[in-house]
């Protein structure tokens, strides 16, 4: 908004098209637009007449060379004019745009009451045009249940620059009331943002401990880590310290439901003062083991605060200590005037085994070696090393025509194992400019498949067929593409970086429609724009998908322990997305209290949690649950593809969530049965037994020895 700034003149007139100014238009005609200058792309023909013939006073006219096109930096651009009253555009591509764009509706917004009679806002400040510039002011307000104005005294804080956090405190409301929150950002022509709205409930003075909403894990080893939280108070946020922590570590999630199952782990913590990052070592732990962690804080009055958020983490296998191979087969393929290509066979993660996770390049004008590595800045690139044996390859660019270079490479791994330099190699940059583009590509094909287009084709060089080419334009169409109508095609997101000339390489387009004709071409482009001619034309269409997901017919109920009252796991096996091939898109559970079949299946409960689909042939399983004990639950499971092929029904197998004795360490006494008012516990050979069928899972048995157990039988 700084550049607009300066054309307001406190002028209030807007305009509500873009107006094309040209060279003969005066600053009078100028003055009365609230507008900014910019160069209209799709009217520039790149022609430069506006960095040759004439000079920006702020430099502020820039080129692109990729689309090869002008524009004018909005940083740099202070209004002055001189472009649209001092030069003349052949295509009057410069023009003023009214300011119409709001404010970007407000981001990130929570509102909550962490003290007594205290109301914290916090949220994302936003910009004067959508996310872009800085908002001119806020408007709020606060509304009590019966939508009435609550009047404070507190002014809202100037916006500051967008996605940084606004921190608002509101003091001296009324003590449990449940309060509305809206607030606008305006800029100056007061072009207002969506409300964004909140509601909350002011904190009164009987509160627990506030639940921790910032726990975190750091210092993962291989049998402990760090836990870290921010310290709550010991009446919400506020009334100093908790007076202790009730702290739970686990190998499957943590929630209120199974918190009392959960051993304590044992720590004497002293409760830090709010908002204090506090520490706690987690130790005793299992190799490469998923572990949950949780807390609550206890005030003086044992007062019991919510549960945490939940922090997870994965603890570490044995130490990596091997370092990647050092690059034996560093070389030098195309030489510029400016640049070079660097070429390399890549190693693995430990040695030559697995794959590394970067690379640390230099490049200097004298010998590098062991003892100056340190002394040399790094090039600055970000490549993705490859699996062990794939060829490699870096453009090495910014450099002098006709100098001396020698390059060299090391590799770390995802622990900073760093390997051995490199041999060295040593290369002289050319002086003559690279006018020759790369060759045309003639065998580009497209094949067609259910849900995508698969493009190949083999890759020019940087001249001609010598090298290797900076980058690839791919377009698409519905129709032949040729030189005239190639700007019109779509040009597709994402083009692999090219290989060596002669190599075969590969594109996929997807998102397409069924039915449609796509028509493709490629240029290839070297590292000085110079485009190779348009490449041969074919075209391809999707395969339309009729094939569903095989039938499953291996549906069972797991029978034994179960972990709670309310839940029942069934397994299968995973069909494909075309018969046994490939994997579904998703599944859709349902259970009944009589078995299920085409004729019931619609009004069978259906599940609403199923889980991700699995590789055909693996074992697939779901915890079914929301049921009832002493229940029996009959489940039905179907497949479908991702364009809504399904299987035949699956196989119906029931289950019951009763209780059981484990009859081979029964004591034989008669404590079960005497508490059994359904007759359900009966006398064995030597042993007592529960009949399922008699169970209604009441829960009153009781065995001095724990014997008594929850059980899934299937039916």
């Amino acid at each position: 908004m700084k550049n607009r700034s300066k054309l307001l003149l406190g002028i209030g007139l807007f305009i509500l098209t873009v107006v094309i100014i040209s060279c003969t238009d005066s600053l009078d005609k100028t003055i009365s637009f609230v507008e900014s200058v910019r160069v209209e792309y799709s009217d520039c023909n790149g022609c430069q007449e506006c960095l040759l013939d004439f000079s920006c006073p702020e430099n502020a006219i820039m080129f692109d060379s990729t689309r090869t096109k002008a524009y004018i930096d909005a940083d740099k651009c202070v209004q002055c004019m001189e472009c649209i009253n001092l030069f003349n555009c052949p295509e009057d591509a410069f023009t003023l745009v009214r300011d119409i764009i709001p404010p970007a509706t407000l981001s990130g917004l929570n509102v909550y009451s962490s003290a007594i009679g205290e109301l914290i806002i916090k949220f994302q400040s936003t910009g004067d045009d959508s996310i872009s510039g800085k908002a001119y002011r806020y408007e709020f307000q606060l509304l009590n249940e019966n939508d009435e104005e609550i009047i404070t005294d507190f002014e809202p804080t100037i916006p500051i620059n967008p996605g940084f956090e606004e921190y608002w405190i509101i003091s001296n409301l009324e003590e449990d009331a449940l309060i509305t929150v809206d607030i606008q950002a305006f800029d100056e022509m007061d072009n207002a943002s969506p409300v964004a709205s909140a509601v909350v409930t002011i904190m009164g003075n009987h509160h627990p401990p506030a639940a921790i909403n910032i726990l975190y894990i750091t210092d993962i080893g291989s049998d402990s880590f760090q836990l870290n939280w921010s310290a709550v108070g010991n009446n919400g946020l506020s009334g100093g310290s908790a007076e202790y922590y009730i702290v739970k570590v686990y190998t499957d999630s943590i929630t209120e439901e199974n918190w009392n199952d959960i051993a304590d782990y044992e720590q004497d913590m002293i409760p830090a003062t709010p908002f204090t990052i506090e520490s706690l070592q987690i130790e005793g732990l299992e190799l490469s083991t998923e572990y949950f962690a949780a807390i609550k804080a206890v005030d003086d009055s044992t007062n019991v605060a919510p549960i945490s958020v939940l922090a997870s983490a994965t603890t570490l296998g044995a130490p990596d200590l091997t370092a990647p191979a050092a690059i034996t087969d560093l070389s030098v393929g195309t030489i510029d005037m400016n640049s070079f290509v660097l070429n390399w066979t890549a190693v693995g993660d430990d040695n030559l085994e697995g794959t590394a996770s970067s690379y640390i390049v230099k490049v200097n004008t004298e010998i590098i070696d062991e003892n100056n590595w340190n002394d040399i800045p790094d090039f600055i690139q970000n490549l993705i090393p490859q699996p062990p044996s794939s060829e490699e390859s870096l453009l090495i660019t910014d450099l002098d025509p006709l100098t001396e270079y020698y390059a060299a490479v090391k590799v770390l791994d995802e622990v900073n194992n760093i390997a051995d330099i490199s041999n060295l190699a040593n290369v002289t940059t050319s002086s003559l400019p690279d006018t020759t583009p790369p060759a045309a590509i003639t065998d580009l094909i497209a094949i067609g498949s259910e849900t995508e287009i698969e493009l190949s084709w083999t890759s020019p060089g940087d001249d001609g067929n010598i090298g290797t080419a900076t980058g690839y334009e791919i377009r698409m169409a519905l129709s032949e593409i040729t030189e005239t109508n190639w700007e019109e095609a779509e040009l597709l997101a994402g083009p692999p970086w090219p290989l060596a000339a002669g190599s075969l390489q590969d594109y996929t387009v997807d998102e397409l429609e069924l039915g449609n004709v796509y028509y493709f071409a490629i240029k290839a482009f070297d590292e000085n724009n110079n485009y190779a001619e348009i490449s041969n034309v074919p075209n391809s269409q999707l395969i339309e998908d009729v094939i569903p997901p095989s039938d499953i017919t291996n549906l069972s109920v797991y029978a034994g322990y179960a972990s709670n009252l309310t839940t029942i796991r069934i397994n299968w096996s995973a069909p494909g997305d075309n018969g046994d091939i490939g994997t579904c898109d998703h599944y859709e559970v349902r259970y009944s209290n009589q078995p299920i079949d085409d004729d019931n299946w619609v009004t069978a409960t259906l599940f609403n949690d199923p889980p991700i689909p699995l590789t055909a042939g693996a074992n697939q399983f779901c915890n079914v649950t929301g049921l009832n004990s002493a229940t029996i639950y009959y489940f039905a499971v179907k497949a479908f593809d991702e364009v809504g092929n399904v299987n035949n029904i699956s196989n119906s197998p029931g289950g019951k969530i009763v209780f059981q004795i484990n009859t081979g360490a029964c004591h034989n006494c008669a404590n079960c049965i005497n508490d059994c008012d359904q007759n359900a516990i009966h006398q064995g050979a030597g042993y007592k037994y529960i009949n399922p069928d008699q169970c209604t899972a009441c829960g009153d048995c009781t065995c001095p020895w724990n014997l008594i157990y929850q059980a899934v039988v299937a039916y």
